[in-house]
């Protein structure tokens, strides 16, 4: 066991998608895909975005906090740069927590394209299509069609990209309203395993939320949005957990 300290800050998530490419009929008339290979391509991600509707489950296990240009919501996966607490050894995500739909929609996306148009794509470079082995194949196409699972994945992403709009509206007008402040986690892992220090990211203050003008506060609840905001500040409370599971694997190495 050795005493470390690390400085980190949340990565852009877009570093996800490494080799993304539109769904082609004839380029991927043969591909299948693993639905079973498990979240190892997250490993090194200590934060994602969620939207307006994770923030309840989400809340329940990880702190969200404000990051980005355009300031949007993430989930905090990790207190060093380059290790989600989330994921094993073997790929798999920690029992009974939440999994981020921005890993779910995992290896499909949505590209813009002309006119407001969103054209679907895959990460060709997923091991979820490059491994020589899978555990659940399925096909992408069927005699030149798109199986079902296409089917889904759009309908997945549609609802996904809707509800991303919306919350980046909620980030906008918190950000508008001045009432995100910087703050950092500067941790000591028990037992004397190290030192972990987290920055680049905001939190909304609670004094200034108190003071948000009565029209704007009632539109906000109009709108739905405080109890994104209140689920919140209730997760800062999981940067203590996100410690505890970094203290533990630092003191099993």
């Amino acid at each position: 066991m050795t005493n470390t300290h690390s400085e980190s800050k949340p990565a852009d998530s877009n570093e996800l998608f490494r080799q993304p490419r539109p769904l082609d009929r004839a380029a991927h008339a043969a591909l299948t895909i693993d639905r079973k290979a498990g979240f190892a391509f997250a490993r090194t991600q200590i934060a994602v975005p969620i939207t307006l509707s994770e923030f309840a489950p989400a809340a329940r296990d990880y702190p969200i906090v404000f990051a980005g240009t355009p300031v949007q919501p993430f989930a905090l996966l990790g207190l060093r740069e380059g290790h989600n607490l989330l994921i094993n050894e073997a790929g798999q995500w920690r029992k009974g927590r939440y999994i981020p739909a921005h890993l779910r929609r995992y290896p499909f996306i949505f590209m813009e394209a002309p006119n407001n148009q969103f054209v679907l794509c895959i990460d060709e470079a997923a091991e979820h299509f490059t491994a020589a082995s899978k555990l659940d194949p399925q096909p992408l196409f069927a005699d030149g069609n798109p199986t079902p699972l296409v089917g889904d994945a759009m309908k997945f992403l549609a609802a996904f990209q809707s509800e991303f709009g919306t919350t980046r509206e909620l980030a906008a007008a918190i950000e508008t309203a001045e009432l995100l402040i910087e703050r950092r986690a500067d941790v000591d892992l028990a037992g004397g395993a190290g030192h972990l220090s987290l920055g680049g990211f905001r939190i909304i203050d609670e004094a200034k939320l108190a003071a948000v003008a009565d029209e704007v506060f009632l539109d906000w609840r109009k709108r739905g949005w405080l109890a994104p905001i209140y689920f919140h500040l209730q997760s800062l409370a999981n940067f203590a957990l996100l410690t505890d599971w970094a203290s533990k694997e630092a003191s099993a190495a």
